[in-house]
């Protein structure tokens, strides 16, 4: 039997402390959730912004590869071409839109750099192609990179297209460095 003068219960102290804990906890618990939505918020625009660029890029791909020639107003960041149908059709970086014969294909691209291009070409030995004054039976790769700014992350998505309608036999010869 307790003493007369104990009474049951907690004391102030003990009540003080545990409030305390819990509040420690219930902020971890905030704290671990908070990153956990923000991670989601994050991969839900990556996965977006990478389902846009790979549409983007199948689309120019599947443009381009039939194609029968190439402008010689064409540059690394527009390309003026002839489609398989015979019309001249032209996909262009302004700003941060790449357009398709005037329509949105896709925005929301990052800065490119003073280096950094929309399109590469490429003959088959691996130099460099030029629309202006190379031949378009010497071009053997264009290849294509999207730059998607998620997130305050820059993220490069790219692709190679080799048209089939030039004199490249069997396509271009592919050098892998180890």
């Amino acid at each position: 039997m307790p003493p007369p003068n104990r009474r049951n219960g907690f004391t102030l102290l003990e009540i003080i402390a545990s409030l305390i804990l819990m509040a420690l906890v219930a902020g971890a618990m905030v704290n671990a959730l908070g990153y956990g939505v923000s991670a989601y918020v994050f991969t839900e625009a990556r996965v977006e912004d990478a389902q846009q660029a790979r549409l983007a890029l199948s689309r120019m791909r599947r443009e381009l590869m039939p194609m029968q020639g190439v402008d010689a107003s064409s540059d690394q960041d527009t390309l003026v071409y002839t489609d398989d149908d015979g019309t001249q059709a032209t996909l262009a970086l302004t700003g941060t839109t790449v357009t398709y014969n005037g329509h949105t294909l896709v925005n929301g691209l990052d800065a490119y750099g003073a280096n950094e291009h929309l399109f590469t070409y490429a003959e088959s030995d691996g130099s460099t192609w030029n629309p202006a004054t190379g031949d378009f039976n010497d071009l053997a790769i264009i290849t294509i990179t999207l730059k998607l700014d998620s997130g305050g992350h820059d993220f490069a998505y790219t692709t190679t297209v080799n048209p089939r309608k030039t004199d490249v036999p069997d396509g271009p010869i592919m050098h892998i460095d180890e």
